[in-house]
């Protein structure tokens, strides 16, 4: 699977997306498999399955599902809207030929979109409000999250965390009780090491903490004792602990 951290706000975003896609083409070549059939990989499935496997498949699909009730237009090829054209784009022939034209003159292609849309800087420090912008709320983190595990919060996990920092860029009213779900963090880098989009979470607690701390004078020291001994107590944790090594 391949991707990277990119700003779907920015016209460069829009050169990333077939970037991906020529990377993702360069590792079949050379023997890899696409990470499972969604949309974007419909063009990779000749790398994935045999024509006796597609008609196979196909016909399991018809006898399950005749109404096409599940992902209508969206097993082994696409139908949409607006004429259909991206069923054309997605088509394996069609797109193995583009991929092959933009590989050819992505040196030009570059160069130009160097020149109109300028070189990626460095982010030295955390940018905030991209982190907030780039998780895709997928969840995954809350499966991962010890200190959910024992509080049943959602607001304690990554995705609870990143919903209060984009509440703090807003200028939205924080309560005092939002402002201490922060640090009720273990710091156990599961959630970043999950992370889909690669966020650079731990980074972004400690930003959020420090901004927290400015918020309600200092931090909770009390719950956080509270909070570390009920994780220290339960039994879940250490199972957990256990099964992760």
């Amino acid at each position: 699977m391949t991707n990277f951290l990119c700003d779907s706000r920015k016209g460069k975003y829009y050169i990333n997306l077939p970037l991906t896609m020529m990377f993702t083409k360069t590792a079949v070549s050379l023997g890899a498999e696409p990470y499972g059939l969604g949309i974007w990989n419909t063009p990779f499935i000749d790398a994935l399955y045999n024509g006796a496997r597609k008609r196979q498949l196909t016909a399991f699909k018809a006898r399950v599902d005749p109404h096409a009730i599940m992902n209508p237009g969206k097993f082994f090829r696409i139908q949409s809207k607006w004429m259909n054209i991206p069923a054309v784009i997605f088509n394996p022939g069609f797109f193995s030929f583009s991929m092959a034209v933009l590989i050819g003159l992505s040196p030009i292609v570059g160069r130009i979109a160097t020149l109109f849309m300028g070189r990626d800087k460095k982010i030295d420090q955390l940018d905030f409000e991209l982190t907030t912008h780039a998780c895709a709320k997928c969840g995954n983190c809350i499966a991962v999250c010890p200190s959910y595990l024992i509080s049943k919060n959602e607001e304690v996990t990554a995705k609870g965390k990143i919903a209060l920092a984009k509440k703090l860029i807003e200028g939205r009213d924080i309560t005092r009780q939002e402002a201490e779900n922060v640090f009720m963090c273990m710091h156990c880098k599961a959630c970043e090491s999950i992370c889909q989009t690669n966020l650079e979470l731990m980074r972004l607690w400690d930003v959020l903490e420090s901004r927290m701390e400015d918020k309600i004078g200092g931090r909770p020291e009390e719950k956080i004792a509270e909070f570390l001994k009920t994780v220290d107590e339960s039994t879940e944790y250490w199972d957990m602990v256990e099964r992760n090594g």
